[in-house]
């Protein structure tokens, strides 16, 4: 469960870059999620690739196809951006979906995910559940940092302004669309090396990573955690997943009881867990120092 919540935190940040500091709510980012999935299963079942090996051409071949959506995507706004990723999306989970080459609605298994030698002190081997747990650890932290100092950085601030107000940007000489394209094709990598994960930690790729309920489900995670932080995506991947695994345990109908619970957080904590818990503890901090002497 800690390996596929840790999947789901580094597709929900590659997400949030979009949704959280462009501004741009992307419906289709399941897609690349799916590529690289399939990258990797493709490889090694179709060449005799080593998993460990396809991890950059997963990350690559999702940043291409973000990058051909991407050309056309970043022309629209608003829900033109949000009905076109859409459709891209189902373009690729059809063309997956009914190619004998894929496997079709069956997927694709890897047999094994491959062990590498680390600096010659000792051997990773990624088909012990452990050693595949601390890969993903380090590769999710390495994300969350490359995150932080992209969106701290010039390039950053100018993602943040087209959110923001676009329009003014490019008033001032800014090539939005030029920013737009190249923190799509960001996030596309982003989404794709935590396909590659997921392909490894589930030993298989099936279209359903590419459906539209894919990508729904990483937006519910950035309207729970909390969209335009670090933490909100990853404790919105964090809830998202115990309400499913534990909710699942007790009765079938835990879409339903899902469903009233997210509700009930979009009326009752507006703005995501995470903003309501930094707005919390900043007024009982107020508090605290108004009732001191």
């Amino acid at each position: 469960m800690a390996i596929r919540i840790l999947i789901l935190a580094m597709l929900a940040l590659s997400l949030d870059l979009l949704v959280g500091h462009a501004k741009m709510i992307s419906l289709g980012h399941a897609a690349f999620f799916g590529i690289g999935a399939y990258t990797v299963a493709l490889l090694a079942d179709k060449a005799g690739v080593p998993p460990l090996l396809a991890l950059p051409l997963s990350v690559l071949t999702a940043m291409t196809a973000a990058f051909l959506v991407g050309i056309l995507a970043v022309r629209t706004r608003g829900i033109y951006f949000v009905l076109i990723t859409l459709a891209f999306s189902q373009v690729f989970y059809y063309l997956i979906h009914d190619s004998a080459f894929t496997g079709g609605s069956d997927g694709v298994v890897l047999m094994e995910r491959g062990s590498f030698d680390l600096l010659g002190l000792f051997v990773v081997n990624l088909d012990e559940e452990r050693h595949l747990y601390f890969f993903v650890l380090v590769l999710t932290a390495i994300v969350t940092t490359l995150l932080y100092l992209l969106i701290h950085s010039p390039f950053g601030q100018i993602v943040k302004g087209i959110g923001l107000n676009a329009s003014r940007l490019e008033s001032v000489g800014f090539d939005t669309r030029r920013y737009a394209l190249v923190t799509f094709v960001i996030a596309g990598g982003g989404a794709g090396l935590a396909g590659y994960l997921f392909a490894l930690h589930q030993i298989f790729a099936d279209p359903t990573l590419l459906s539209w309920h894919m990508s729904g489900q990483i937006l519910i995670m950035l309207v729970l955690g909390g969209s335009g932080t670090l933490v909100g995506p990853i404790l919105g991947a964090l809830l998202i997943t115990l309400l499913e695994e534990y909710l699942g345990a007790y009765t079938s109908n835990w879409k339903l009881i899902l469903g009233i619970v997210l509700v009930l957080f979009v009326l009752r904590v507006r703005g995501g867990v995470w903003p309501w818990i930094v707005r919390t503890a900043t007024a009982r901090g107020r508090r605290d120092e108004e009732v001191q002497p």
